[in-house]
C-alpha cells in the first residue's frame, strides 16, 4: 500500500498522515475533528471502519504553578458546553466557569504536585502537570545533614521545610565557634577554622534542626572521607542518585531520589557541594526508570502498567506527563531530545515521545503473529534511529525507528533464549547487534559490510567501537575484535 492517490479520514475529516507503510500508518489529530470512524482509502476502495473517540485535550494552564487556592485557567479543545469535572492529582476542584475551549477552576485545598485531568461526559483528557508549592511547615532540615571541611573551607549553608522546599531567614548558630564560624554573606555560610567536630543548629519559625560539621587540619580531606551525604525524608528510603547534565548554576549536577512505601517519588536536584536546589514529587511510580536529560532535566518514568511518565525541568517544574492505559518505560533520550521506550501490553511497540511537550511521536511495532517473550533495552545511534531487541516465537528481531518516525522490523536469527544484547555502530553505517542464548553469543552486522550473523566464543558482556572501525567484545573467555 503506497500513500500516493490515497486517503485517511476521521467522520468526514481528512487527516494528514505523517508516515505511511504498508502496515502502518502515523497521523496528528486535526483540532476540527470529532469523534468518528477511521476509514482508509487507496485506489478508490475503502477499508473497515473502525471507530475513533476524539477526547478532550488540555492545550496550556494559566498559572502553572502556585498554592491551594490559586484560580488557574485550563485552556484546550474538546471541553464541551456540558459541565464536566476537573482535577488536581485527583482531588476534585471547584469550577467557576466552562466552555468547550476553556475552563476556570481553583486548586482544591488537599491538592498536591500532579496531572490536571478534565472530564468531559465520559472521556478523560491528556494530563497537564500542576506544581502545588504551598506547604504547612511543621519541621525544618539542614542539607546535607552532616558534612566535612578543612581548616579555610566556607560551605554555603541552606535549610528545607519539610516539603523538601528550601527556606531562607533561618537563625544560625555553631556550638563551638572556635572550630567554625557562620560569616555575615548572604547566603549565610559556615567557615572552618580549627580542626574538631561541632554541631551547626538552624531555627525558623519554631522549628529548630542540626547538622554535624568535623574539620581537618588539612590541606586535604583524609582519602576515602565524604564531602557530605544527602538527608533523607522522612518516611522515605533512598532509591537513586544519578549525575544531572547541568546548563548552568540553577540545574542541578546530580539528583537524589527517594521513595516511599506508598510508591510516591520524591525527586531532589542538587549542586556539586550538597546544596539542594528544589524537590519535586515524581508520582507514583511502582517500577521507577530515571533518566537525566541534556537540558538540565529528568525524566521519571513508572514502568508500570497505566503508570505516569513525567519530565521535570532543570528548574524543578513538572514539564509534562505522559500516561497509557498499558504499559510504558522510558528507557532512553536522543540528542534531539526524543523519549525512546518499550509501549503495550500486547500488540507492543517502539514508541518515540517528543521531550518538550510530551506528546507521542511515532511508533514501530512488534510482530503481532506471535507471543513476545523478550525485549532489551534501546539504543540510539548517531544518526538518531532507535533500536530494540525482541524474541517472538524463538525468532530474534531488530526493531528500529528512525528520528524522522519510519518504522522498521528485521529477523535475525533463532533462539529459544536472548539473555543479553548490545546494540552499537557499526563505523560502516550499520549496526551491530550483539546478542546471546546463554552458551553462544551471536554478532549480527545490518546494513554494514560484513553483513550477515557470526557466533563467537563464550558470553560476551561488552562491546565498543574502536576508532579503527573494530568492534572489542569482552566476556567470560577473553577478549576478542571482529
Amino acid at each position: 500500500m503506497t500513500q500516493a492517490g490515497s486517503a485517511i479520514k476521521i467522520g468526514s475529516t481528512t487527516v494528514t498522515p505523517r508516515s505511511w507503510s504498508n502496515t502502518l500508518i502515523n497521523f496528528l489529530v486535526p483540532s476540527t475533528a470529532s469523534t468518528g470512524n477511521v476509514v482508509v482509502t487507496v485506489g478508490g476502495v475503502a477499508s473497515n471502519a473502525v471507530q475513533f473517540k476524539v477526547t478532550p485535550g488540555i492545550t496550556s494552564l494559566s498559572p502553572s504553578k502556585g498554592p491551594t487556592g490559586t484560580s488557574v485557567t485550563v485552556n484546550g479543545t474538546k471541553f464541551g458546553s456540558t459541565r464536566g469535572s476537573i482535577t488536581f492529582n485527583g482531588v476534585t476542584a471547584a469550577v467557576i466557569s466552562w466552555a468547550n475551549t476553556k475552563i476556570v477552576a481553583t486548586v482544591p485545598s488537599t491538592a498536591t504536585t500532579g496531572p490536571v485531568v478534565v472530564k468531559a461526559g465520559t472521556l478523560f483528557s491528556n494530563l497537564v502537570p500542576f506544581n502545588v508549592n504551598s506547604c504547612t511547615l511543621t519541621s525544618i532540615s539542614i542539607s546535607p545533614p552532616s558534612f566535612n571541611l578543612v581548616v579555610g573551607q566556607g560551605h554555603t549553608l541552606t535549610a528545607s521545610n519539610n516539603c523538601g522546599q528550601p527556606i531562607t531567614g533561618a537563625t544560625w548558630t555553631v556550638a563551638d565557634p572556635n572550630t567554625a564560624y557562620v560569616g555575615t554573606n548572604t547566603p549565610p555560610q559556615l567557615v572552618a577554622q580549627n580542626a574538631g567536630i561541632t554541631t551547626l543548629t538552624a531555627t525558623y519559625q519554631g522549628s529548630m534542626a542540626q547538622a554535624t560539621v568535623t574539620v581537618y587540619s588539612g590541606p586535604d580531606l583524609p582519602l576515602g572521607t565524604a564531602v557530605w551525604s544527602p538527608a533523607t525524608s522522612q518516611g522515605y528510603t533512598q532509591r537513586s542518585t544519578l549525575p544531572g547534565v547541568p546548563t548552568g548554576n540553577s540545574t542541578p549536577a546530580l539528583f537524589f531520589v527517594e521513595t516511599n512505601s506508598s510508591q510516591q517519588t520524591l525527586v531532589h536536584g542538587m549542586a556539586t557541594d550538597g546544596t539542594p536546589l528544589w524537590v519535586t514529587p515524581g508520582g507514583v511510580t511502582p517500577y521507577p526508570n530515571f533518566i537525566p536529560t541534556d537540558d538540565g532535566g529528568i525524566i521519571v518514568s513508572s514502568g508500570g502498567s497505566g503508570g505516569v511518565t513525567t519530565k521535570i525541568d532543570g528548574a524543578g517544574n513538572q514539564a509534562w506527563s505522559y500516561q497509557t492505559n498499558t504499559f510504558f518505560s522510558a528507557a532512553a533520550v536522543a540528542e534531539s531530545g526524543t523519549i525512546y521506550g518499550l509501549e503495550g501490553s500486547g500488540p507492543y511497540y517502539l514508541l518515540a515521545v517528543d521531550g518538550s511537550t510530551g506528546i507521542p511521536k511515532a511508533r514501530s511495532p512488534l510482530p503481532t503473529f506471535g507471543t513476545v517473550t523478550e525485549a532489551g533495552g534501546v539504543s540510539i545511534m548517531p544518526n538518531g534511529t532507535a533500536y530494540l531487541v525482541a524474541l517472538v516465537d524463538q525468532q530474534v528481531w531488530l526493531i528500529g525507528l528512525t528520528s524522522s518516525g519510519s518504522p522498521s522490523q528485521q529477523v535475525i536469527g533463532q533462539s529459544s533464549l536472548v539473555i543479553t544484547d548490545t546494540i552499537i555502530p557499526d563505523g560502516n553505517g550499520g549496526v551491530l547487534v550483539v546478542w546471546g542464548n546463554g552458551t553462544t553469543t551471536f554478532v549480527s552486522d545490518i546494513g554494514g559490510s560484513a553483513n550477515g550473523t557470526y557466533s563467537t566464543l563464550g558470553q560476551v558482556q561488552q562491546a565498543i567501537l574502536g576508532d579503527t572501525g573494530a568492534a572489542y567484545l569482552y566476556g567470560g573467555n577473553g577478549r576478542a575484535s571482529i
